[in-house]
Formats: structure tokens, C-alpha cells, sequence
């Protein structure tokens, strides 16, 4: 065998050990390369699903915990031994590659996690107090804002449910009728939290309207609770908009609610029927609380026991409502002030 076919012998031999090693190295990287990938990609749905409707959270759930499994093949990357043809500059440049995707993709996965572990109490800070973990939104937004009944801190959550099961408004009407004193109860409760300078000069009032109802007052009680409610509207939620349009603003399909509008939207849906107009003639009247009858028209077949109480169940949540967002507004007005 001559000299150059020797050489050509051990070129290809060289050439087939080269091939070999490089599958070997290159196919883990080539792992490597698609699972940084996918931890990037759970981080993306992860993020996506957090400003998704609520009604998405059992995704996010899914992905999250895809997300914190994919942490583990970071970890795994970061501990993929050197090729042992370190020394040639292609490999230490395929190496260090490699490192680095591992190193940026961990420190992902490390702020993914802590997000993730935030999550559950930033959840609970948005989530309506006296709603079950999986509630039916259709019910409860037909009951809102169809019905004009009240789904948000009150009423509690075990005549909530109740409420939620029963065949319809009147069916809902006479249970809280039967449960008047505890309704009364927990609006109490849920007013006596209420301490908010921009709100707190209309409590002596909800409280009157509270006793009026104690004392079967029902025309007084409901026209003094609707005043109240229809005073927190103007004052910081309707301002100088018209009722008609600010009524049409309030109409948001339900299935388009995320996570953070819950608690605002589903307070003010009883307010869409609560501004049906009424001008009597031919007109029957509103089977809904409605503001235009009670203030402009006081008809006796709409003040009763019934309205009375709905209409201190909405001017309770509104009262929350508006404690709640009157403090979060200051404190990012302070927050603003800090960081200028």
C-alpha cells in the first residue's frame, strides 16, 4: 500500500470518528437547544394566560405546572459534561453556546417560578370573597345583569349558592326574603369594613335604610338605599356621562372578564337594570329594581320588601366597590409620587 493511500485511509477513518463524535456531542445539544425552547415556550403561555378570562385559570394552572417540569431539564443542561474534543475552538465555541442558553434559560425558569408562586395571592386579592373556587359565571352574570341581583360580597357565599340553584329571579327574590335578617347581617358586616373618606359621609344613611327595612319601612328603606347607590354612582364611577351611556358601558360579556375585573364588573352589572328607564303610561313596569321608578315615580307595586332589599345589597357592594378602589387609587398615587 503506498504512502498516499495510507494517508487516504487514515483520513477517512479520521473523517468517520469525527462523524461519530460529533452525533454523540451534538445530539444532546440538539436536545438541549429544544428544551430551552419549550421552557421558553411554557413561559410565553404562562404569561398569555395571565391576562386570559377567568374562565381560563384551570390553563393556567396546566401550564404552570408544565412550566415548573421544564425547569428540571434546565437543570439537567447545566450540568452536561465537555465534549472531549474541548481543545479544538469549534467545540469550546459549541460549548460555551450551549452554557449560556443553559444559564439564560434557568434564570428564566427561577423568575417563572417565583412569579408563579405569587400568583395564587395575587388571585386571591381579585377574587370575590364570598364566590365558590369554580363558579358557574354564566348564572351568576345572568343573575346580575339580567335580574339586578347583587353577586359580589353579598350575599355570603352558602345563600349565594342557594341563590344560584334556585329556578329563577322570583324563586331567588323570596329566598332572600325568607333569609331577610341574615342578608341584612352580612351587609352589615361587609359595611362596617368600609372606611374610606371618599365614601364614609353616605354609612349614617346605609345604616338608616337598614333599620327602615328592620322595621317593614319598605317603600322608605328601598328609596333611601336607591338615593345612596345612585349618590356613589354619580359621585365616583358615572360622573358627568348620561345615564343611558354609562348603562351601555357597563354591558361586558362575561366571557371576556379577566382575572383583575372581576370584582368591578360583576358589582356594577346589577347596575345596568338598576338605569332602565321607566315612563309609566302603557309601559309595564320593570320586574327588575329600577332607579327611574323609585325616584321619579315612587310606584306603590315596585316599593315592597323584595326591591327594599336588593336595592341595600347593591348600595352595600357598591359601598365595597368603592372603598376598595378609592384605596388601591391612592396608594398608586403615592407610589407615583415616590418614583417621580
Amino acid at each position: 500500500m503506498t504512502h498516499a493511500r495510507q494517508y487516504q485511509d487514515v483520513i477517512e477513518e479520521a473523517a468517520k470518528a469525527a462523524k461519530r463524535l460529533d452525533e454523540q456531542i451534538m445530539a444532546p445539544r440538539s436536545a438541549a437547544y429544544e428544551a430551552v425552547q419549550q421552557m421558553l415556550d411554557h413561559e410565553r403561555a404562562v404569561r398569555a394566560a395571565m391576562i386570559e378570562p377567568a374562565q381560563r385559570w384551570t390553563e393556567i394552572h396546566r401550564a404552570s405546572v408544565e412550566a415548573v417540569r421544564a425547569s428540571s431539564v434546565i437543570e439537567l443542561l447545566a450540568r452536561l459534561p465537555s465534549p472531549e474534543l474541548a481543545y479544538a475552538a469549534e467545540w469550546q465555541q459549541r460549548e460555551r453556546l450551549i452554557q449560556r442558553a443553559a444559564r439564560e434559560a434557568a434564570e428564566q425558569s427561577r423568575r417563572l417560578t417565583e412569579s408563579l408562586v405569587r400568583l395564587p395571592k395575587w388571585i386571591e386579592r381579585r377574587w370575590p370573597p364570598n364566590w365558590p373556587d369554580d363558579p358557574d359565571y354564566a348564572v351568576l352574570a345572568n343573575m346580575a345583569v339580567e335580574e339586578g341581583l347583587p353577586v359580589i360580597w353579598v350575599p355570603g357565599s352558602e345563600l349565594l349558592a342557594a341563590l344560584v340553584s334556585a329556578a329563577d329571579r322570583q324563586a331567588r327574590v323570596d329566598l332572600l326574603v325568607e333569609a331577610r335578617e341574615q342578608v341584612l347581617g352580612e351587609c352589615r358586616a361587609r359595611l362596617a369594613d368600609v372606611d374610606h373618606d371618599g365614601v364614609a359621609e353616605w354609612l349614617p344613611l346605609a345604616e338608616e335604610a337598614i333599620c327602615s327595612i328592620e322595621a317593614d319601612r319598605h317603600a322608605s328603606a328601598q328609596t333611601l338605599a336607591v338615593t345612596v347607590a345612585d349618590a356613589l354612582l354619580k359621585k365616583h364611577l358615572r360622573g358627568r356621562t348620561n345615564y343611558g351611556l354609562y348603562r351601555d358601558s357597563l354591558k361586558v360579556d362575561h366571557e371576556d372578564v379577566r382575572v383583575a375585573e372581576i370584582r368591578r364588573t360583576y358589582a356594577l352589572y346589577p347596575v345596568v337594570p338598576f338605569l332602565t328607564e321607566w315612563h309609566g303610561g302603557d309601559q309595564p313596569l320593570p320586574g327588575v329594581l329600577s332607579r327611574h321608578v323609585t325616584v321619579h315615580f315612587a310606584h306603590p307595586d315596585h316599593l315592597h320588601e323584595g326591591n327594599a332589599l336588593v336595592a341595600i345589597m347593591l348600595m352595600t357592594s357598591l359601598f365595597c366597590l368603592l372603598d376598595e378602589h378609592l384605596y388601591e387609587r391612592d396608594r398608586d398615587a403615592k407610589r407615583d409620587d415616590s418614583a417621580a
